[in-house]
């Protein structure tokens, strides 16, 4: 009896292994669902027309927040104040409470001048229920064919990953995205080839002038 207690013991243990294993897979899968858009796929996106103005509404404001880092809430509550001369967002994070001034950069200072005429509302932006617009958001996936998982949170990876690669400091990304935490946008920051080719330019110029002084012959 001592031994079939035991072996139930193990078998429990190791279904409960197997549960935690599989769990932190799911994990996994859902971080690698999350990662942002690469400059090809943000372009496919732009230049893409979509069947019905519901979806292309949907794409629009996807597109502001991979240029903002705006999450779906703080784009539903983006007020007119909240624009600076049109150069500027001001607002205050829903979720951290952190105050970020983020530059409206010339395609998402476009989707605003779309869509500050379409409403009368105090608010800018038409967001409806998060269900709605994650069920749009799928269809937009379907039609794309990115391959990857399209939400929100897609799209401020996409932001953290397209400012690095472009040369924008850690520092700079860290106040525009409101984290409270360093390390959260430390792991949205991938070393691209792009971005390290940045970060070596003042090395590779020096290089290049010292280059005229090798001779290869000696």
């Amino acid at each position: 009896m001592q031994c079939l207690a035991k072996e139930e013991n193990l078998c429990g243990t190791r279904r409960d292994l197997r549960k935690v294993c599989l769990l932190k897979i799911s994990r996994l899968a859902a971080v690698d669902t999350q990662c942002g858009l690469t400059q090809p796929e943000v372009q496919s996106l732009i230049s893409m027309a979509f069947p019905s103005e519901q979806l292309n509404m949907v794409r629009d404001m996807f597109i502001f927040c991979c240029f903002t880092s705006l999450s779906l809430l703080d784009l539903k509550n983006l007020h007119k104040r909240d624009i600076e001369n049109s150069q500027w967002i001001n607002i205050t994070y829903s979720k951290s409470g952190i105050r970020a001034r983020i530059p409206l950069l010339p395609i998402p200072q476009m989707i605003y001048d779309k869509y500050i005429w379409k409403t009368r509302r105090t608010f800018i932006f038409p967001v409806y229920s998060i269900n709605r617009f994650n069920h749009d958001m799928r269809q937009i996936e379907k039609v794309s064919n990115i391959g990857k998982n399209l939400t929100f949170l897609t799209a401020r990876n996409t932001f953290a990953y397209l400012a690095s690669t472009y040369g924008i400091s850690f520092e700079t990304i860290y106040k525009i995205m409101g984290y409270r935490d360093m390390n959260t946008t430390r792991k949205l920051l991938p070393a691209s080839d792009k971005s390290i080719l940045n970060e070596f330019a003042g090395l590779i110029e020096i290089t290049n002038e010292w280059g005229k002084q090798y001779s290869p012959n000696i």
